[in-house]
């Protein structure tokens, strides 16, 4: 994600960019939101 993310700001292609966001938010829900719930700090960036 970071290296698409890069792309897309060192390019201005953005043809990917729905994508990008569609993989953060898979990741949000599947990783950072579960970790939350192990007592982790809530990850104010994300969400």
């Amino acid at each position: 994600m970071a290296a698409m993310a890069y792309y897309i700001w060192l390019t201005g292609d953005r043809t990917h960019l729905e994508g990008l966001k569609l993989s953060e938010a898979h990741y949000y829900e599947t990783y950072v939101k579960r970790m939350e719930c192990y007592g982790a700090k809530k990850a104010e960036i994300f969400r």
